[in-house]
């Protein structure tokens, strides 16, 4: 299954990186699931009939095919009604799809347009995922809701909290009819809500595992890179503009790694061998073309270690120790320097060491933010790297930096401040 990672915020920031977070929600990966399949769980599709597909408006025709730059790679959205859908449920609204491209695409052209967009990909800050459910919903409904939420937090570190007053949090809805199934991102919306639409009376709780899957991360399994190695794409039978929701990850142009050396046939995010056929003919078989179903009744052991792989454990926590502290009264100057270190934990509260014993992956970046005469300006480099082990609990990642210079009537001369930024979901 396909997941993606997302930053969350360093808890001890002494600035705000309000002008440059469009690049950090640029910086993200995917990541995607394995394990061994397990085929006594995956049975064969006989009625070569997929019920429990999630689309976004399955009534709704096609308006149009759409270019848009995502991470800097073209992508294909297809516009129904007021939205544009891409991987069939994933919808942006037209604010969104306004905000990654200046609505300047042509219908069915391929024309390329000069616009860096930035991704959706953000992880939930100490796993933690706030969220509330409309109150229009049955009780039904709500009870398979809050099943699927109970088997995301009963399997993984995730904890989700029903919303008070965070800005950035699911709201439920409960669609109208022929709403169909969607999410509006792919990991959290560093921007404020973001909506997983139910279709009323028309969903079933596997259904909302998958949604909830690709609000914290995860794209659909059949899209990993080596999928030719299990699978095969039967684009004669796919439903005419839908072929680019087969495309692989990287063929969508996003960043990612994969899990495991296998395919999860189990993965509550794959597709079933039947899902958008035009003819009723498959469009995904395995390799010796038998069919398979879709698993959407709990996650799997894949999906599991997915999660935990972006969430954690092990957990994480930066420390950040004084180096440097100069100060020179007159004309001012100033500059403060701290060595940071990331701490590995076994426990979420971050109180039992863990030391790796295998290589552990990091995104991490370094901002900068300096004003001077001229105005502000930013900067960032990337850090990412596997940390190798050390026999310790703790890597050195570099240095975060304060500097500030007046002359001698108290006027600005420059400030500088540098921060480490590190973006998996596991720190704490």
């Amino acid at each position: 299954m396909k997941k993606s990672v997302i930053p969350q915020k360093n808890q001890k920031t002494k600035y705000s990186y309000a002008n440059i977070l469009f690049l950090t929600i640029l910086l993200t990966a995917v990541f995607s699931c394995k394990k061994q399949i397990n085929e006594a769980i995956v049975e064969e599709n006989t009625n070569k009939v997929d019920n429990n597909a999630e689309i976004a408006f399955p009534g709704k025709n096609s308006e149009g095919l759409y270019k848009i730059l995502y991470n800097g790679v073209e992508i294909t959205v297809q516009k129904k009604g007021d939205y544009y859908i891409w991987m069939n449920d994933i919808a942006f609204d037209q604010q969104t799809f306004d905000s990654l491209k200046n609505l300047s695409a042509q219908k069915l052209t391929y024309i390329e347009v000069g616009v860096n967009a930035p991704s959706f990909f953000e992880h939930w800050p100490k796993g933690e995922v706030f969220y509330t459910i409309d109150n229009n919903f049955s009780p039904f409904e709500v009870s398979m809701i809050n099943g699927a939420i109970s088997e995301w937090e009963n399997n993984t570190s995730l904890t989700f909290i029903q919303r008070t007053n965070q800005f950035n949090y699911i709201r439920f809805i409960r669609g109208s009819s022929g709403s169909g199934l969607f999410s509006t991102h792919i990991g959290r919306n560093s921007g404020g809500s973001q909506v997983i639409n139910l279709e009323a009376n028309n969903f079933i709780e596997g259904n909302v595992i998958h949604e909830i899957g690709h609000a914290i991360g995860f794209y659909h399994e059949h899209q990993r890179t080596d999928r030719n190695n299990f699978i095969t794409i039967h684009n004669a039978n796919i439903e005419p503009g839908q072929i680019f929701n087969f495309n692989t990850y990287a063929q969508n142009g996003n960043p990612g790694n994969q899990l495991g050396q296998n395919l999860d046939f189990q993965s509550i995010m794959m597709y079933g061998s039947f899902f958008f056929s035009v003819n009723s003919n498959p469009t995904i078989t395995r390799l010796d073309n038998t069919t398979f179903t879709a698993q959407r009744f709990a996650l799997s052991a894949g999906d599991i270690q997915t999660a935990n792989f972006i969430y954690g454990p092990p957990f994480a926590k930066l420390r950040y120790v004084l180096d440097q502290n100069i100060y020179v009264p007159s004309p001012l100057y100033t500059l403060t320097t701290y060595k940071v270190y990331i701490d590995f934990f076994s426990d979420k509260a971050c109180t039992i060491p863990f030391i790796p014993t295998n290589s552990i992956y990091i995104m991490a970046y370094r901002f900068g933010m300096c004003q001077d005469e001229y105005g502000p300006g930013g900067s960032y480099s990337i850090l990412s790297q596997n940390l190798t082990p050390n026999g310790t609990n703790s890597f050195y990642l570099g240095e975060n930096s304060y500097d500030e210079s007046r002359d001698e009537n108290w006027n600005l001369i420059s400030t500088c401040q540098y921060e480490i930024y590190v973006a998996n979901g596991f720190v704490q």
